[in-house]
């Protein structure tokens, strides 16, 4: 697969009775700047002059086109001719332009510069209306307010996709740019008379998310032929049933793209959005389309289109939201930024008029995704002891055991007690039994262990798990060395007073990403290790029960080597050191790696030094946070993973990185991906035309390089990533004419 520059982008103009246009549409082709172009003409059997136009119009742009196609053929629609289009490019990056609009001359070297470098991408821009004479619309006119309207919609959500989800603010087909393996996956175009667009869109968007160039590269000429004038009456139909399919996706796997919106990227947040929000094509809101539920829906005013926004609308963002689209950010912390943003913003710029139940849709959220104790569902996971699941032993609501007959029969014996006064008592002990079997099943009560925390304390637990239940956890006592009770408690105050905390990890708290430990956390055990998630166990219980045996990482920096170095005493191999850490090592104040120890006595340096020296010290450091943030090696989704331990609390990643992570040797970014950039930074070196070869070149600076000697220092106490740039680094000083030594 090629890269960047490298690529073959196709161009696919499908036509049908536009000779007044389709000219100009391919002289815009023909004016871009990208080395290696394909021009694919299709003609829908056109009753006007358009073949003999396009004839004209080709052979005039060939010669600045790598390869051009011209087809005739007999009407089959919109969507037989992009079929036919793709059929016969050869290009890896495909891109339609419609007959009657037109290009920005730098329209794919922008686009494709914003692009990913390599795999797959749908990438659009936003575009200028244009009337029939090829003018700028009048901004006061309905459509150019129209789609000023879509954009500020958009600017409202979290991510591109979400703004697509509400409406297709990519206006059309024309402004598509993706890749040809995207288009495989997806299966096409599908033949919709008005909103094929937009079903692609959100089809893709299940595989990457969109790239959005705010600019506009696009003239979209807007006149009486456009076909979407003629099927406004079948929006309604098309965009319930696109809205259905892409609902579906969900059902039948997890999304490529860790920012499409769903309820598993976004929990809760995804079901406030589609709960509150309409999209274009009608007034009732997205979940009401989607599960079709018969609502009274509030009819607007005549004339109120558009006005509540006039007053509103500008041409920056509401707010910028970046953090919101960082793919390494795990899918709860995702979900509760992005709901603070939605009532920061719906604080800011209060929707008049709004399809969902306004502010009272976050409060209606939050209720039916609450867990009281009561409704306590069953775990999501299998148990780690025999094959049987949890399923097989409870029903929700239910009392263990028996067969779902007799469970049935039992209800019907049970009715009348059931409504009697002892329907407290009774849910009551059905819940702790279910408990009981459901944490003993996980096996995250480790008895020897427990039972020594009782013994410190004089107290006595026959039945370790029973009396963690009852009495165990209000004492803040741990059932294991990786779970907390008092750190579980204090991450999570909503579980504090309702609900045993270590019962609440099991049925909610694993799914979700909450952690159990400081050193312990399950989305990065689950991103660590793939086949865990497809095992079905809880996450801890699975290092507990296999992970430990199996020698898997269960936290990025721990160093167990260095810890048992550090204790000076060898332990048994069957000993998890990594539970003999939270027990032990933290306790004595052992750092979790060599670097964290090397950290330590900088710290310790740096707070004994005078003020004029950490004065010095700041002044020197003050650029590079901003300067590692616009390096392009710099990886914050990779750093926060190799971090772990508390980064949620972290404001300024490259802030971190400067002062706690470089010590310890973390890495900013994926070794490929540095590599990458220092590749890229030595192309550009190597060019003839660069400044600083003019520089190098220049007679009065004779041996520009020769008599430099760079000695460059790595301490032998860091890791190899850092010995592995000092000789990158070494390499770009000798090619300079340097000598250099590592």
């Amino acid at each position: 697969m090629r890269e960047g520059r490298d690529r073959r982008i196709s161009v696919l103009i499908p036509c049908y009775n536009h000779a007044r246009f389709v000219g100009e549409a391919i002289r815009s082709v023909a004016a871009q700047r990208w080395p290696d172009l394909e021009l694919i003409v299709i003609d829908d059997g056109s009753t006007d002059e358009s073949p003999r136009v396009v004839e004209r119009a080709l052979q005039e742009a060939s010669a600045s086109l790598t390869r051009v196609v011209f087809i005739e053929q007999e009407n089959t629609g919109t969507h037989g001719a992009l079929a036919r289009a793709i059929a016969e490019s050869t290009g890896e990056v495909l891109t339609i332009l419609n007959s009657d609009d037109r290009y920005h001359p730098d329209r794919l070297e922008r686009i494709m510069a914003a692009a990913p470098l390599r795999g797959d991408f749908l990438a659009f821009s936003s575009v200028t209306l244009i009337d029939a004479a090829g003018s700028p619309m009048a901004p006061e006119s309905e459509t150019a307010r129209g789609y000023r309207h879509a954009l500020y919609e958009a600017s409202r959500c979290p991510t591109v996709g979400f703004g697509l989800l509400r409406n297709n603010f990519s206006v059309t087909t024309g402004n598509f740019v993706f890749t040809r393996s995207l288009y495989e996956k997806i299966g096409g175009f599908r033949s919709y008379r008005l909103a094929h667009d937009w079903d692609f869109l959100l089809q893709a968007l299940w595989h990457v998310e969109p790239v959005f160039v705010p600019e506009p590269l696009l003239d979209y000429r807007t006149h009486g032929t456009n076909t979407r004038h003629q099927l406004e009456n079948v929006a309604l139909e098309e965009g319930q049933e696109i809205l259905r399919r892409y609902f579906a996706l969900a059902e039948d796997g997890s999304p490529a793209n860790p920012l499409a919106p769903c309820e598993e990227n976004w929990p809760v947040f995804f079901d406030l959005f589609v709960s509150r929000y309409n999209s274009w094509f009608g007034w009732r809101t997205i979940r009401e389309w989607v599960e079709d539920e018969e609502r009274p829906s509030r009819r607007r005013a005549t004339g109120e289109s558009w006005r509540p926004w006039d007053a509103s609308v500008t041409a920056d963002s509401v707010e910028d939201c970046y953090y919101l689209v960082d793919p390494g950010i795990d899918p709860a912390r995702r979900a509760a930024l992005a709901i603070a943003r939605e009532v920061l913003v719906s604080a800011a710029h209060p929707l008049e008029f709004e399809p969902g139940e306004g502010p009272d849709a976050l409060a209606s959220v939050f209720e039916r995704h609450a867990h009281p104790m009561p409704r306590l569902r069953l775990p999501p996971w299998r148990s780690p002891v025999g094959a049987t699941s949890p399923r097989d032993d409870t029903e929700a609501g239910g009392a263990p055991g028996g067969s779902g007959a007799t469970r049935a029969s039992r209800r019907w014996q049970l009715g009348p007690v059931l409504r009697s006064r002892s329907l407290g008592r009774l849910r009551s002990v059905a819940t702790d039994v279910r408990n009981r079997r459901i944490i003993a099943r996980s096996r995250l009560v480790h008895a020897d262990f427990y039972r020594e925390q009782c013994r410190s304390r004089g107290l006595h637990a026959r039945d370790p798990v029973r009396h963690y239940l009852r009495t165990g956890a209000d004492l803040g006592l741990d059932p294991n060395p990786l779970f907390s009770t008092r750190y579980y408690l204090a991450r999570n105050p909503d579980v504090a007073g309702r609900v045993n905390p270590l019962v609440h990890y099991l049925f909610h708290g694993d799914a979700e990403g909450r952690k159990p430990h400081s050193l312990f956390d399950p989305m990065w055990y689950r991103w660590a290790h793939p086949d865990v998630a497809q095992s079905g166990l809880n996450t801890l219980a699975h290092y507990l029960a296999h992970g430990a045996g199996e020698g898997r990482r269960a936290h990025p920096r721990f160093d167990p080597d260095f810890y048992v170095k550090q204790l000076g005493t060898p332990l048994d191999r069957s000993v998890d050191l990594l539970s003999h850490y939270a027990v032990h090592g933290i306790a004595n104040g052992i750092p979790l790696n060599r670097g964290e120890a090397i950290r330590g006595r900088l710290e310790t340096s740096l707070t004994n030094a005078t003020p004029a020296e950490q004065a010095r010290v700041r002044d020197r450091d003050r650029d590079l946070p901003r300067r590692i943030r616009a390096c392009p090696a710099f990886d914050i989704g990779m750093y926060r993973r190799s971090w772990g331990g508390e980064f949620e609390n972290v404001a300024d990643a490259a802030r971190h990185f400067l002062e706690v992570g470089a010590a310890e040797g973390i890495p900013l970014g994926a070794v490929d991906r540095i590599e990458e950039w220092l590749h890229g930074l030595e192309d550009v070196q190597q060019e003839g035309g660069h400044p600083a070869h003019a520089y190098l070149g220049r007679e009065d600076l004779p041996g520009a390089g020769a008599g430099h000697r760079v000695t460059l220092y790595v301490s032998s106490e860091g890791n190899a990533f850092f010995r592995e740039m000092a000789c990158h680094l070494a390499e770009g000083f000798r090619a300079a004419g340097a000598e250099a030594r590592v």
